[in-house]
């Protein structure tokens, strides 16, 4: 019997080993590039957020500075239209109730 040689290649494999690495290569530098998308969708979200919430709290301080001087203005308007500063101010300006005779009664018909 004479000796039989048998000869492999290994070149199909080698090829679709290449072929994997090739498509797990381009998955790896998909998910990257996603990963990193987000990150930076992330940042700028951040920083949106951070800017809308200082402009909340610089409203709600300016609201709440409006609704002081509401207060104050309305205690001021009640001091100004009492009932003792209206006799102050008219008895300064020589104002007095009028008498029976300077009332003139109108009726309409």
């Amino acid at each position: 019997m004479g000796a039989r040689q048998a000869t492999y290649t290994f070149a199909p494999q080698e090829r679709l080993r290449g072929e994997r690495h090739r498509l797990l290569s381009f998955f790896q530098f998909l998910a990257t590039l996603v990963l990193i998308g987000l990150f930076v969708l992330t940042a700028i979200g951040g920083v949106i957020l951070y800017k809308e919430y200082r402009f909340y709290l610089k409203l709600r301080s300016e609201v709440d500075s409006l609704g002081y001087q509401v207060t104050v203005f309305d205690q001021e308007l009640h001091r100004l239209t009492s009932q003792e500063e209206v006799l102050k101010k008219a008895h300064k300006l020589g104002l007095h109730t009028p008498r029976p005779e300077q009332i003139v009664e109108l009726q309409l018909r």
